[in-house]
């Protein structure tokens, strides 16, 4: 299958936007949501001026919509195995503000 960025722009709209949850979403759902802003960073390196505009807008919205966080929501294990870091995978330090307990809780958690 082949991926177009815009595809996981899109969908980084899609998640920014839904953004507060409501009572259904869970905390594994909100880290699999996540992924897509790295797979944006990872995969596709080279972008238009057009699409970048719409990442740092959806990025704000994100932003606006979340609290940073000291740990990453995937724990330790995961952050230091995957070479997480709070300044390159920010997103990875955000929980949306209506769920501020998500922060001590471990993924795979309900």
């Amino acid at each position: 299958m082949n991926y177009k960025i815009e595809d996981f722009v899109d969908k980084w709209a899609r998640i920014c936007e839904a953004i507060p949850y409501d009572d259904g979403y869970l905390k594994d759902e909100y880290l699999a949501d996540i992924d897509t802003r790295l797979f944006i960073d990872e995969l596709f390196v080279i972008r238009s001026p057009e699409l970048e505009e719409k990442i740092i807008f959806y990025d704000q919205i994100f932003l606006s919509k979340t609290i940073k966080i000291d740990k990453c929501i995937w724990g330790t294990k995961a952050e230091k195995k995957r070479n997480f870091n709070p300044v390159k995978n920010w997103y990875y330090y955000r929980v949306p503000i209506t769920r501020e307990e998500w922060i001590n809780m471990p993924p795979g958690r309900v």
